[in-house]
């Protein structure tokens, strides 16, 4: 839908963003933060690498394969159409029923992979759920022709106005950092009784959840319940899994298998030894593992075994998920190593409860982006959670003063991510100090730091500026290195960069963008010399 043919719709631009998962600025500064969505574009359509766009911190898959991360592995039961990596919620002044969300790229296009848009009418639901969210569109990455474009999918239409939009990224496809410009909600607005079909645009029934998530929720999946009277699997068993592979086991599995069973035994499941049959349901995802406990005693032990929840991650289901989902999985979380939360709306009672009786043998935490953390629940983990080795915090902004220290008894500690926290420099002192085996440390933007060097004797020796002595320094000590970035470094010559690709062989990833000493043509002539390694630098059209 082009402009012409939104004439009739009410258009308007995004007006504040809500929340972010990340940001390549700083939080003190208006270069590369998520707030240059807002309002009218202004360098689109040119394309190119402009500090005026919205930029987020990772692309690509670096990230991932660096050495801190070889010991965390991705989390089990992860369901395979959940790729979103980063996000950004935007405000909008009106709301509408949303025909069409266009999101103006201006650099490395292709990286969002989710639209979803916000009821907020319908914030009081039971069990203290948080509002309630539906996807409008759902896509793969791509890898884009290297040109500036609008984005405008086609939506899924919902009966609610709205004026509170989510875009979900995945930039693995990404050569380097995806740019946003500018976002624009187009919908029809509400009539005065706020009911769609008395609007110009038909906008059918509404978007139903799936069957067995009533109300947009997972708590009647996860919630302890009777399964279906014993039968003749025999009959079905085939048909269950060939429904795992197709739909990820669909919903009327749920709500249709009592109509097919009506005998007491379970068919050639009873030949299996148990161990087999853990090791098939193992393959299964969370979703499809909380509907087939249903379907008969056999499959509700086996699924509700403790083995089949070392790993726990609810992110998938951020929209989806309240307190009672969480209290609900205690029972089958007493041998929980690895728990990830991350953007899920809790109350902070709930995630005390839980980390109280499921923390002991915990080793991986993340709780990016949950608001819900505080000073008393940082507390709780850390005195309940002592065997924990990896631990995400980012963006929790309700932890203050002094609510970090409590940290220091999480002596196992390799992983700790702060970003974006309130996090003070004493504070991060006396965690470091008592984490000897910490091995990646994430302090970016964090606002309250404002001098490192208290942190810098704990550390190792703080640089402000990078220059040819430092590089050579790296060549010297560092042979092992992979992923190097000086990205605005002024002081290094193209022989410095020769230095450091000759002296570690390890290297694969060397970003110079706006690094003045090295020009296009001699990165081309790097790149040419030094094919294994992926040399990033950045433009601007002209």
């Amino acid at each position: 839908m082009d402009d012409q043919a939104d004439s009739n719709c009410h258009k308007q631009w995004c007006s504040e963003v809500v929340s972010f998962s990340s940001q390549y600025g700083s939080e003190f500064s208006i270069s590369y933060t998520v707030t240059n969505i807002t309002g009218k574009p202004t360098t689109f359509p040119s394309y190119g690498d402009y500090t005026q766009c919205c930029v987020l911190r990772t692309y690509g898959t670096w990230w991932k394969i660096a050495p801190f991360n070889e010991n965390f592995p991705p989390y089990e039961k992860t369901p395979e159409d959940f790729i979103s990596e980063d996000f950004i919620e935007l405000g909008f002044e009106d709301k509408v029923y949303p025909l069409k969300v266009k999101v103006y790229e201006t650099y490395n296009p292709g990286a969002v992979v989710r639209i979803l848009c916000c009821d907020k009418s319908k914030t009081e639901l039971k069990d203290g759920a948080p509002a309630r969210w539906f996807e409008l569109y759902s896509g793969k990455p791509n890898k884009e022709p290297a040109t500036s474009r609008i984005f405008a999918p086609q939506l899924t239409k919902v009966d609610f106005p709205t004026n509170l939009i989510r875009l979900e990224f995945n930039q693995s496809e990404c050569e380097y950092y995806t740019e946003l410009d500018g976002a624009k909600l187009v919908g029809t607005l509400p009539a005065a009784d706020s009911h769609p079909a008395n609007n110009s645009v038909d906008f059918g029934s509404s978007v139903d959840p799936e069957p067995f998530e009533q109300n947009g929720y997972l708590a009647d999946v996860v919630s302890t319940k009777e399964p279906v009277k014993e039968s003749n699997i025999d009959k079905v068993s085939k048909g269950i899994f060939e429904l795992h592979l197709q739909d990820g086991v669909s919903a009327s599995l749920h709500h249709g298998i009592s109509a097919v069973l009506d005998v007491s035994d379970n068919g050639p499941f009873d030949l299996l030894p148990e161990e087999v049959i853990q090791v098939i349901l193992r393959h299964l995802d969370l979703k499809a593992l909380c509907t087939l406990a249903s379907v008969s005693h056999l499959f509700y032990k086996h699924c509700y075994d403790t083995l089949q929840y070392r790993d726990l991650n609810l992110q998938p289901y951020w929209h989806k998920v309240t307190d009672k989902t969480l209290i609900d999985f205690i029972s089958r979380c007493q041998h929980l190593n690895r728990l990830n939360l991350s953007w899920c709306r809790f109350r902070e009672n709930s995630l005390q409860k839980f980390v109280t009786l499921c923390g002991k043998e915990l080793t991986s935490l993340r709780l990016a982006n949950c608001t819900f953390i505080d000073c008393d629940v940082v507390k709780v983990i850390s005195h309940n959670c002592r065997n924990l080795e990896d631990l995400d915090l980012s963006c929790c902004q309700n932890i203050r003063d002094l609510g970090f220290t409590s940290l220091y008894q999480l002596s196992h500690l390799q992983r700790l991510n702060l970003y974006r926290t309130l996090v003070d420099v004493y504070s991060l002192v006396i965690v470091v100090r008592n984490c000897p085996d910490l091995k990646y440390l994430n302090i970016g933007s964090c606002i309250r730091i404002a001098d490192f060097s208290p942190l810098v004797t704990v550390l190792a020796e703080h640089c402000k500026t990078v220059c040819d002595r430092d590089l050579t320094a790296l060549a010297n000590n560092c042979k092992k290195l992979e992923q190097l970035d000086i990205l605005g470094t002024r002081e290094v010559t193209v022989k410095d960069a020769q230095n450091i690709l000759e002296a570690c062989p390890n290297l694969i990833f060397f970003d110079v963008s706006f690094c003045h000493g090295l020009d296009n043509l001699a990165v081309h002539e790097l790149r040419n010399t030094y094919p294994k390694v992926a040399i990033k630098k950045s433009f601007q059209s002209q």
